[in-house]
């Protein structure tokens, strides 16, 4: 039980940040989060990491349902 109370909550912090980004960030631009150190970017990446298949979203949600099943 502990695990999915986790879980919902990093889900929750994830889909918020996401909100929080699209409202006040144009996309491409940058914003300090901490100055010098840190800063938020708004990029949009249609496929999976570095990427891949974002020409081929189509190939990415059947391959990701086969690995579901």
């Amino acid at each position: 039980m502990p695990y999915v109370i986790l879980v919902a909550a990093l889900v929750l912090l994830d889909q918020g940040v996401k909100f929080l980004v699209r409202a006040n960030i144009e996309p491409l631009g940058s914003v300090p989060f901490l100055p010098h150190i840190l800063e938020l970017t708004y990029v949009k990446n249609t496929g999976m990491a570095f990427s891949l298949f974002s020409e081929h979203t189509w190939l990415l949600a059947v391959i990701s349902l086969v690995m579901s099943v």
